[in-house]
């Protein structure tokens, strides 16, 4: 019409950050999540993360695992166990882990979620008696002889790993060392020189 009228209005335009594609776990290097076995159930594991999102604070995200070995804390990504481990039995398990964030400030709200399997190991300790394997019950050693004899080669296992392990021979009949000897490493056991049989014509060595 005229005279020509008019109003005006100022707005201010946000530009907001593209949404993520989605969300990724920072996966532990092999063996970085562990416990040790024969520990409670309750024992703390490590803490599952996610990768940061660009430009969105990730304030609302939860965690969750139907995992009946462990137990992972909704809101923190605290892993702890729901069982005790016997190493010997299994020395690692892999979970399920899923996490989800929701990015509020968009209408409507976004949802992600992402999956991953995270793998836990389960530390050796030394709990496990060393067993021997066909122990010979009678040997026999000629007298009068001016050498040492070997009288067997002892044979043993130990089913922990690592220094766990590691076997070490050792004659535990105290009051006969300077009639027999045995190489701790190998398990050789060997009879001294210059046996009697008239003087003694039986020994019984624990080792």
């Amino acid at each position: 019409g005229t005279p020509r009228l008019a109003s005006h209005i100022s707005a201010t335009v946000i530009v907001q950050p593209a949404v993520p594609d989605g969300l990724a776990f920072v996966i532990p290097a092999d063996c970085a999540l562990n416990v040790s076995e024969n520990l409670p159930s309750g024992t703390p594991v490590g803490l599952v993360t996610l990768e940061p999102v660009p430009d969105y604070v990730m304030d609302y995200i939860s965690f969750r695992s139907e995992d009946t070995n462990f137990r992972i804390a909704l809101t923190t990504g605290e892993v702890e166990t729901l069982n005790t481990f016997d190493r010997e039995e299994e020395q690692r398990y892999v979970i399920e882990v899923r996490a989800r964030m929701i990015i509020t400030d968009r209408v409507p709200a976004v949802d992600l979620e992402t999956l991953a399997n995270i793998t836990i190991c389960i530390n050796d300790v030394n709990d496990n008696v060393p067993i021997f394997d066909s122990p010979p019950s009678n040997l026999t050693v000629r007298e009068n002889r001016s050498d040492d004899t070997l009288l067997a080669q002892l044979e043993a296992s130990d089913s922990d790993e690592g220094l766990n392990g590691e076997l070490q021979f050792t004659i535990l009949s105290r009051d006969l060392l300077s009639r027999f000897t045995i190489n701790a490493t190998t398990g050789e056991l060997y009879a001294g020189p210059n046996f009697d049989r008239e003087e003694r014509d039986k020994y019984s060595i624990v080792v």
